[in-house]
């Protein structure tokens, strides 16, 4: 039995999910919550589609316990990994909750499911799950019906209309994130949208994910009777290898460089920026400024100091560049993403570069 395991204990843990689409701002929230919680007593479980957990680096405020889990979604491929550390977690009595940060291609039904499953019930419960939409992309996303090539060969229309309807439909706390970057009136029009899909959701409209920690934690919106009832939910309910990237096309690779980056040249790769990446992020060291973290979403770019953000109480032994990690560590995500044109770009960025 490993260290800080007692018997299970008399009150169940209450775990809150995140979810939403790529570059929704969900890490961003999962920063938000922590800082006002004491987040030393909180379980985070971070989960990225990528080889790499970039996300689980930037999860500013220090916890005990930071779990993850990459490679994949805890909506399909790995939600046997989620069960397992669920059953864990629910174990420890010094907990006062469990936060759960999908991918952006996480659906939340077969999420939830994980906690109707095992010992589960038993010592944790799911209070909320909270779905963050990013209002500024929201109707250019939803809009997308990309041509992809399937397994088989074959190519076909996928739109990702349907994904962004199912992380809308079942949750009970949806966060109209990113206000500031569009309109009253187009705020107003995604508001009523979203609750004709969803009545029932406390909806909210956010800015840089900033929100009460009482309106998305504890809330209990969750309701354990209710899934059961839906025609989908057994149809989700058997762990499955297929997984929402298939489906929908996406894939992910990562840029690796050992040598750092020229600043200039970088920021011109987004001149002829690739409508095929829809995200982007990771680290970069420069031959002629600061190390930086990059957030990409869509053709917007974030290039963030190293050092302002450390100062801002990120956890900077865990994303500081040290000697063992690559001066460069970017993980793209899209669809029908030229991989090839990607890194010839960014390898022409490189200071052994002439």
């Amino acid at each position: 039995m490993s260290a800080g395991l007692v018997s299970p204990p008399a009150r169940r843990i209450p775990a809150t999910v995140l979810v939403g689409f790529l570059g929704a701002g969900k890490t961003t929230l999962l920063n938000r919550f922590l800082q006002g919680t004491d987040s030393r007593r909180f379980a985070v479980i971070v989960n990225d589609f990528s080889e790499i957990g970039v996300d689980a680096r930037l999860v500013r405020h220090q916890t005990e316990r930071l779990i993850e889990l990459s490679n994949g979604c805890i909506c399909c491929t790995l939600r046997e990994d989620l069960v397992q550390q669920l059953s864990e977690l629910g174990q420890l009595a010094d907990l006062d909750g469990i936060v759960i940060e999908s991918t952006g291609l996480g659906e939340p039904m077969p999420i939830a499911q994980a906690f109707h499953m095992g010992d589960i019930p038993e010592n944790v419960e799911l209070q909320e799950i909270v779905t963050v939409v990013d209002a500024a992309n929201f109707w250019a996303d939803f809009a997308r019906d990309d041509v992809i090539t399937e397994e088989n060969g074959n190519q076909e229309v996928v739109p990702l209309a349907p994904l962004l309807v199912d992380q809308l439909e079942f949750t009970n706390i949806i966060l109209l994130n990113k206000r500031d970057l569009v309109s009253s009136a187009d705020l107003t029009e995604l508001e009523r949208f979203v609750r004709e899909l969803n009545p029932q959701a406390a909806i909210y409209k956010t800015a840089h994910g900033e929100i009460e920690t009482e309106l998305i934690h504890r809330t209990g919106s969750y309701q354990y009777d209710l899934g059961p009832e839906l025609d989908d939910w057994d149809e989700t309910w058997g762990i499955s290898e297929a997984s929402e990237a298939d489906e929908y096309g996406f894939h992910t690779f990562v840029y690796r460089s050992d040598t750092p980056f020229r600043f200039a040249d970088f920021q011109a790769l987004f001149d002829e920026w690739d409508d095929d990446i829809l995200r982007a992020k990771g680290f970069i060291s420069f031959t002629d400024s600061d190390p930086a973290i990059l957030s990409v979403v869509r053709d917007q770019a974030q290039i963030e100091i190293l050092s302002d953000a450390v100062s801002e109480d990120y956890e900077s032994s865990s994303i500081s560049l040290d000697d063992g990690q690559p001066a460069v560590e970017i993980v793209f995500i899209g669809r029908n993403m030229p991989v090839v044109t990607i890194r010839q770009g960014l390898d022409s960025c490189r200071v052994n570069v002439n």
